[in-house]
């Protein structure tokens, strides 16, 4: 919230103060409005006096007209001048010019009285009494409460922002849930997504959904508060005809070992096209059935032969 006027501040209200709320409308800054009611009372004598000289450029255009008509047979006259045209455009031009003066110092009247412009919160306050504001000098930050839907703008890795659930036109659908812990509960609100943060963050490599939050019915909380943390889950695209498979299961390279029948070992090469902290989703590469090893082995080798949990005869077993 900015000062649209320069002045002395000569009261500052006291719901203005940090941590507090104001309602919409309500004064929040008085600045010293004498010189503005000056220039107001000035601009509205100027204003008084084009429209008078408007008045009397009308009538001195009708009396000219009437002379002409009388002394100039009904011709039109060659001479705009005759009827006075010019004169009279030029006064109404200056009344017109008169009236947006008075209206302009009629508003700086008005700024002088900040008003809120919102239901808000009062984040931060940068005025005191008997401090010289100048326009555009930051008297406090605000924010919206009490409003029906609050947006959260959710980053997103690359490689999670790829897979997200889109639509035909390529909007990212699906519901998301919204969590957070206030205290020892956590509570959760539902949340739509409604845009696309259209540039990619380039110190992180992320990009961002901007996601709608609706109320919901959670008794302290029906919204989250401003400024908390939340975690987000999103609906994902569905991957069809992969494999999931234990993350320590995969080698460098994108390799995986497998095990045959006989109990000997093979080096596969895999597509991974998804990675999660614990899996990794395999496209191609892998046949179901096949066994992977997910036991690290020392100096493995193309043959070698290996001893697969639960595949020992009953009479091996101890």
């Amino acid at each position: 919230l900015a000062a649209e006027v320069g002045g002395r501040v000569t009261k500052v209200f006291p719901s203005l103060r940090r941590g507090g709320t104001v309602k919409k409308g309500e004064p929040l800054v008085q600045i010293d409005a004498a010189d503005y009611r000056s220039a107001l009372a000035a601009a509205e004598v100027r204003q008084a006096e084009a429209e008078l000289e408007l008045e009397i450029e009308k009538a001195r255009g009708g009396q000219a007209k009437l002379d002409w008509e009388k002394l100039g047979s009904g011709k039109k006259p060659l001479n705009p001048l005759v009827l006075r045209d010019p004169y009279l455009k030029a006064a109404k031009a200056r009344a017109d010019s008169a009236v947006e003066e008075t209206a302009r110092a009629r508003r700086d009247v008005e700024r002088t009285e900040i008003l809120a412009p919102f239901d808000a919160g009062v984040r931060s306050t940068n005025v005191e009494i008997g401090a010289v504001v100048a326009p555009g000098t930051m008297i406090a930050e605000l924010y919206a409460i009490g409003v029906d839907d609050l947006e959260v703008r959710l980053p997103l890795s690359l490689e999670d922002f790829g897979f997200l659930s889109r639509d035909e036109n390529g909007e990212v659908q699906g519901e998301v849930t919204l969590t957070g812990k206030i205290g020892t509960k956590e509570y959760s609100w539902p949340a739509t997504p409604v845009r696309l943060d259209p540039e990619i963050e380039r110190e992180t490599l992320s990009a961002s959904v901007v996601v709608k939050v609706g109320a919901a019915d959670r008794a302290g909380f029906p919204m989250p508060p401003v400024g908390l943390f939340v975690n987000a889950e999103l609906q994902g695209e569905t991957l069809r005809d992969v494999a999931e498979i234990p993350r320590r299961g995969l080698l460098e390279g994108n390799r995986v070992i497998t095990v045959d029948e006989d109990g000997e070992i093979d080096f596969r090469e895999v597509e991974v096209v998804r990675l999660t902290d614990k899996t990794a989703v395999i496209h191609e590469g892998l046949e179901a059935g096949d066994r992977v090893v997910l036991t690290r082995l020392t100096a493995p080798v193309v043959g070698m032969q290996v001893e697969v949990e639960g595949d020992k005869k009953p009479e091996e077993k101890k």
